[in-house]
């Protein structure tokens, strides 16, 4: 797929990573839905430079920056204070 996608889409996977990256979505479909209405990518294309991006971003982070980044997500504090403190 991804010797396609240049072909495809007009951009490479680095090319579309930059652009996610520059984002702020907590959820892997925000970026499918973005890639899809925003840039016209098919659902296939677009699931797979959403997967490698997030397979890039869990690659360059360390553990502290993981569980920080759990975090991030809308009420993930509170349901772990309320589960386990």
């Amino acid at each position: 797929m991804e010797q396609n996608l240049l072909e495809k889409t007009g951009k490479t996977l680095d090319q579309w990573k930059l652009l996610l990256s520059q984002q702020s979505f907590s959820k892997h479909g925000e970026y499918i839905t973005f890639l899809k209405s925003e840039h016209a990518i098919t659902l296939g294309f677009a699931n797979f430079i959403t997967l490698k991006f997030h397979e890039a971003y869990a690659a360059s982070s360390d553990a502290d920056d993981l569980v920080a980044n759990q975090y991030k997500v809308r009420n993930a504090s509170n349901l772990y204070s309320t589960n386990y403190s």
